[in-house]
């Protein structure tokens, strides 16, 4: 029993167990969200582009969120 009142908040663990940053989760549903908008002057999808090393997790990360949030992306990795 932890005592010390200063435990991890783990709200965004998935049912397997998998952790998904609470930024990035708020970061892909703000742009997710952007792209149903409609907005003036933008008339072309709106691309996410995520920055990182190899093997750091960005793909992992964000298939977390599209499933999560029961979105079908069409994803262009250049990894790949």
């Amino acid at each position: 029993d932890d005592q010390s009142g200063g435990g991890k908040n783990l709200d965004n663990v998935d049912a397997a167990g998998l952790y998904i940053s609470k930024a990035f989760m708020d970061k892909m549903t703000l742009h997710i969200t952007k792209n149903f908008l409609k907005l003036p002057k933008i008339k072309i999808p709106l691309i996410l582009g995520v920055w990182g090393g190899k093997g750091q997790g960005k793909t992992f990360q964000t298939e977390l969120v599209y499933k999560k949030l029961g979105v079908n992306p069409i994803v262009m990795s250049a990894g790949e």
